[in-house]
Protein backbone atom coordinates (compact mmCIF):
# COMPACT_ATOMS: atom_id res chain seq x y z
CA UNK A 1 0.00 0.00 0.00
CA UNK A 2 1.10 3.46 -1.04
CA UNK A 3 -0.19 4.84 1.84
CA UNK A 4 -1.62 7.97 0.31
CA UNK A 5 -5.72 8.82 0.76
CA UNK A 6 -8.25 10.94 -0.16
CA UNK A 7 -11.67 12.39 1.29
CA UNK A 8 -14.24 12.19 -1.14
CA UNK A 9 -17.79 13.83 -0.75
CA UNK A 10 -20.07 11.88 -2.36
CA UNK A 11 -23.72 11.10 -2.63
CA UNK A 12 -24.58 7.24 -2.36
CA UNK A 13 -26.35 7.45 -5.65
CA UNK A 14 -23.29 7.87 -7.27
CA UNK A 15 -22.05 5.23 -9.04
CA UNK A 16 -18.47 3.83 -8.51
CA UNK A 17 -16.88 4.64 -11.92
CA UNK A 18 -17.70 8.39 -10.63
CA UNK A 19 -15.93 7.64 -7.72
CA UNK A 20 -12.98 6.10 -9.20
CA UNK A 21 -12.47 9.06 -11.83
CA UNK A 22 -12.89 11.52 -8.87
CA UNK A 23 -10.77 10.18 -6.75
CA UNK A 24 -8.11 9.74 -10.37
CA UNK A 25 -8.39 13.81 -10.05
CA UNK A 26 -7.92 14.39 -6.41
CA UNK A 27 -4.53 12.26 -6.30
CA UNK A 28 -3.68 12.77 -10.03
CA UNK A 29 -3.00 9.05 -9.72
CA UNK A 30 -4.61 6.37 -12.96
CA UNK A 31 -6.46 3.80 -10.99
CA UNK A 32 -7.48 0.43 -11.77
CA UNK A 33 -10.57 -0.10 -9.76
CA UNK A 34 -11.95 0.16 -6.27
CA UNK A 35 -11.84 -2.69 -3.65
CA UNK A 36 -14.39 -2.82 -0.56
CA UNK A 37 -13.60 -3.59 2.86
CA UNK A 38 -14.43 -7.36 1.60
CA UNK A 39 -11.69 -6.99 -0.77
CA UNK A 40 -14.03 -7.69 -3.24
CA UNK A 41 -13.62 -5.29 -6.45
CA UNK A 42 -16.43 -2.92 -7.16
CA UNK A 43 -18.56 -3.49 -10.55
CA UNK A 44 -18.24 0.25 -11.95
CA UNK A 45 -22.45 0.42 -12.38
CA UNK A 46 -23.45 -0.29 -8.74
CA UNK A 47 -23.84 3.10 -6.47
CA UNK A 48 -22.22 3.78 -3.18
CA UNK A 49 -26.02 2.74 -1.84
CA UNK A 50 -25.63 -0.50 -3.00
CA UNK A 51 -21.68 -0.97 -1.62
CA UNK A 52 -22.60 -0.66 1.92
CA UNK A 53 -19.49 0.65 3.18
CA UNK A 54 -17.37 3.98 2.95
CA UNK A 55 -14.08 3.35 3.06
CA UNK A 56 -12.22 1.85 0.07
CA UNK A 57 -8.96 1.15 -1.72
CA UNK A 58 -8.37 2.22 -4.53
CA UNK A 59 -5.62 -0.07 -7.32
CA UNK A 60 -3.27 2.05 -8.90
CA UNK A 61 -2.29 1.21 -12.69
CA UNK A 62 1.01 -0.57 -13.55
CA UNK A 63 2.29 -1.56 -16.52
CA UNK A 64 0.85 -4.54 -18.31
CA UNK A 65 1.40 -6.72 -21.11
CA UNK A 66 -1.18 -8.18 -23.00
CA UNK A 67 -1.57 -11.54 -25.30
CA UNK A 68 -3.35 -14.42 -26.46
CA UNK A 69 -2.07 -18.17 -25.57
CA UNK A 70 -3.02 -18.47 -29.26
CA UNK A 71 -1.95 -14.99 -31.16
CA UNK A 72 1.35 -14.23 -32.71
CA UNK A 73 1.96 -10.58 -31.33
CA UNK A 74 1.53 -8.89 -28.05
CA UNK A 75 0.25 -5.22 -26.41
CA UNK A 76 2.38 -3.36 -23.53
CA UNK A 77 -0.25 -0.71 -21.60
CA UNK A 78 2.26 1.65 -19.84
CA UNK A 79 1.50 2.86 -16.41
CA UNK A 80 0.78 6.64 -18.11
CA UNK A 81 -1.62 4.92 -20.56
CA UNK A 82 0.26 5.20 -23.52
CA UNK A 83 -0.02 1.43 -25.86
CA UNK A 84 3.03 0.00 -27.98
CA UNK A 85 2.16 -3.47 -29.68
CA UNK A 86 4.06 -5.81 -32.21
CA UNK A 87 3.86 -8.87 -34.05
CA UNK A 88 0.78 -10.08 -35.66
CA UNK A 89 -1.96 -7.13 -36.45
CA UNK A 90 0.38 -4.51 -34.26
CA UNK A 91 0.63 -2.66 -38.14
CA UNK A 92 -3.15 -1.63 -37.85
CA UNK A 93 -2.61 -0.13 -34.31
CA UNK A 94 -4.07 3.37 -34.23
CA UNK A 95 -1.07 6.35 -34.42
CA UNK A 96 -0.30 8.07 -30.72
CA UNK A 97 -2.90 5.96 -29.27
CA UNK A 98 -3.18 7.27 -25.41
CA UNK A 99 -5.10 7.85 -22.01
CA UNK A 100 -5.82 3.82 -22.22
CA UNK A 101 -7.65 2.19 -19.28
CA UNK A 102 -7.53 -1.29 -20.30
CA UNK A 103 -6.71 -3.43 -23.43
CA UNK A 104 -7.64 -6.81 -24.52
CA UNK A 105 -6.30 -9.46 -27.33
CA UNK A 106 -7.75 -12.60 -29.50
CA UNK A 107 -5.47 -14.11 -31.67
CA UNK A 108 -5.25 -11.06 -34.09
CA UNK A 109 -6.91 -8.20 -32.68
CA UNK A 110 -6.91 -5.55 -29.61
CA UNK A 111 -9.84 -3.62 -28.35
CA UNK A 112 -8.51 -0.44 -25.75
CA UNK A 113 -11.23 1.28 -23.53
CA UNK A 114 -9.78 4.76 -23.50
CA UNK A 115 -9.75 7.06 -19.91
CA UNK A 116 -12.72 8.43 -21.21
CA UNK A 117 -14.98 5.40 -21.78
CA UNK A 118 -14.57 4.77 -25.62
CA UNK A 119 -13.25 1.83 -27.51
CA UNK A 120 -10.79 1.79 -29.89
CA UNK A 121 -10.12 -1.58 -32.20
CA UNK A 122 -7.47 -3.00 -34.65
CA UNK A 123 -6.39 -5.86 -36.44
CA UNK A 124 -8.70 -8.70 -38.19
CA UNK A 125 -11.76 -7.79 -38.52
CA UNK A 126 -12.74 -11.91 -37.79
CA UNK A 127 -10.95 -11.51 -34.92
CA UNK A 128 -12.93 -8.36 -33.39
CA UNK A 129 -10.41 -5.99 -34.84
CA UNK A 130 -13.36 -3.90 -36.51
CA UNK A 131 -16.09 -2.36 -33.98
CA UNK A 132 -17.77 -0.44 -36.38
CA UNK A 133 -20.93 -2.01 -35.91
CA UNK A 134 -21.02 -1.27 -32.31
CA UNK A 135 -19.67 2.06 -31.68
CA UNK A 136 -23.23 3.40 -31.58
CA UNK A 137 -24.38 1.30 -28.82
CA UNK A 138 -20.62 2.48 -26.83
CA UNK A 139 -22.11 3.93 -23.30
CA UNK A 140 -18.93 4.12 -21.34
CA UNK A 141 -17.14 0.61 -21.75
CA UNK A 142 -15.20 -0.22 -18.13
CA UNK A 143 -13.83 -3.94 -19.15
CA UNK A 144 -13.57 -6.11 -21.82
CA UNK A 145 -13.36 -9.65 -22.21
CA UNK A 146 -11.72 -11.72 -25.22
CA UNK A 147 -11.80 -15.14 -26.51
CA UNK A 148 -10.25 -16.71 -29.90
CA UNK A 149 -12.45 -14.40 -32.09
CA UNK A 150 -14.01 -12.04 -30.36
CA UNK A 151 -14.86 -9.33 -27.37
CA UNK A 152 -17.46 -8.35 -25.17
CA UNK A 153 -17.54 -5.42 -23.29
CA UNK A 154 -19.04 -4.64 -20.09
CA UNK A 155 -20.42 -0.60 -19.96
CA UNK A 156 -21.05 2.05 -16.78
CA UNK A 157 -25.04 0.94 -17.00
CA UNK A 158 -24.22 -3.13 -16.91
CA UNK A 159 -24.90 -3.45 -20.31
CA UNK A 160 -22.77 -5.19 -22.12
CA UNK A 161 -22.03 -4.93 -26.32
CA UNK A 162 -20.35 -7.73 -28.53
CA UNK A 163 -18.50 -8.03 -31.21
CA UNK A 164 -16.33 -9.67 -33.82
CA UNK A 165 -16.30 -13.24 -35.73
CA UNK A 166 -19.17 -13.13 -38.25
CA UNK A 167 -20.55 -16.41 -36.76
CA UNK A 168 -20.41 -15.10 -32.98
CA UNK A 169 -24.10 -14.47 -32.31
CA UNK A 170 -25.47 -11.13 -31.49
CA UNK A 171 -29.00 -11.47 -30.44
CA UNK A 172 -27.78 -12.57 -26.14
CA UNK A 173 -25.66 -9.53 -25.99
CA UNK A 174 -28.61 -7.05 -27.75
CA UNK A 175 -31.07 -8.35 -25.21
CA UNK A 176 -28.65 -7.96 -21.88
CA UNK A 177 -28.40 -4.79 -23.54
CA UNK A 178 -32.35 -3.61 -23.61
CA UNK A 179 -32.55 -5.61 -20.39
CA UNK A 180 -29.84 -3.63 -18.12
CA UNK A 181 -31.95 -0.59 -16.41
CA UNK A 182 -33.59 -3.37 -14.22
CA UNK A 183 -31.06 -6.30 -13.94
CA UNK A 184 -27.46 -4.98 -15.17
CA UNK A 185 -24.43 -7.09 -15.64
CA UNK A 186 -22.20 -6.93 -13.04
CA UNK A 187 -18.82 -9.10 -14.56
CA UNK A 188 -18.32 -11.16 -17.56
CA UNK A 189 -16.31 -13.98 -18.47
CA UNK A 190 -14.64 -15.53 -21.67
CA UNK A 191 -13.80 -18.79 -22.73
CA UNK A 192 -11.85 -19.71 -26.31
CA UNK A 193 -15.24 -19.08 -28.16
CA UNK A 194 -18.19 -17.98 -25.83
CA UNK A 195 -19.12 -15.67 -23.49
CA UNK A 196 -20.93 -15.61 -19.76
CA UNK A 197 -22.66 -12.62 -17.92
CA UNK A 198 -23.25 -12.61 -14.52
CA UNK A 199 -26.56 -10.19 -13.91
CA UNK A 200 -27.15 -8.14 -10.75
CA UNK A 201 -30.07 -10.88 -9.62
CA UNK A 202 -27.62 -13.99 -9.18
CA UNK A 203 -28.40 -15.33 -12.78
CA UNK A 204 -26.24 -15.92 -15.64
CA UNK A 205 -26.60 -15.50 -19.41
CA UNK A 206 -24.00 -17.37 -22.03
CA UNK A 207 -23.90 -16.95 -25.81
CA UNK A 208 -21.55 -18.15 -28.45
CA UNK A 209 -20.09 -21.58 -29.22
CA UNK A 210 -22.44 -24.30 -27.05
CA UNK A 211 -19.24 -26.65 -27.27
CA UNK A 212 -17.49 -23.83 -25.18
CA UNK A 213 -19.90 -23.08 -22.55
CA UNK A 214 -21.95 -21.07 -24.95
CA UNK A 215 -25.22 -22.71 -23.61
CA UNK A 216 -25.94 -22.63 -20.16
CA UNK A 217 -29.81 -23.97 -20.51
CA UNK A 218 -28.82 -27.23 -19.02
CA UNK A 219 -27.19 -25.97 -15.82
CA UNK A 220 -29.26 -24.99 -12.61
CA UNK A 221 -27.70 -21.64 -12.09
CA UNK A 222 -29.29 -19.73 -9.33
CA UNK A 223 -28.05 -16.66 -6.91
CA UNK A 224 -24.72 -17.20 -8.44
CA UNK A 225 -21.65 -14.99 -6.37
CA UNK A 226 -19.22 -15.40 -9.15
CA UNK A 227 -17.86 -17.08 -12.28
CA UNK A 228 -15.01 -18.61 -13.65
CA UNK A 229 -13.63 -19.39 -17.47
CA UNK A 230 -11.44 -21.83 -18.66
CA UNK A 231 -10.38 -22.54 -22.50
CA UNK A 232 -13.34 -24.79 -22.65
CA UNK A 233 -16.44 -23.72 -20.31
CA UNK A 234 -17.79 -21.78 -17.12
CA UNK A 235 -17.98 -22.48 -13.51
CA UNK A 236 -19.85 -20.45 -10.86
CA UNK A 237 -19.98 -20.63 -6.97
CA UNK A 238 -23.27 -20.35 -5.94
CA UNK A 239 -24.70 -19.15 -2.10
CA UNK A 240 -23.99 -22.41 0.27
CA UNK A 241 -20.72 -22.51 -1.38
CA UNK A 242 -22.32 -24.09 -3.95
CA UNK A 243 -19.72 -24.96 -7.71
Amino acid sequence: LSGRGCVLQCSEELKIQEVLRQAEDTLQVKLEGLVSSQKTTLAPHLCLRDVGCRDLTALAKTTQLVGHSRSLGFALLRADGQVLSWGLAAAAEPRRLSDVRHVAASECSYAAVLMDGSLVTWGSSHFGGDSQAVQEQVRGVVQIQSSCCAFAALQEDGSVISWGHPSMPQTTAERIAGDAWKNPVTAIQSSSHAFAALLKDGSVITWGNKDYGGDCSAASLSDVQCLQSSAGAFAAVCSGSRV
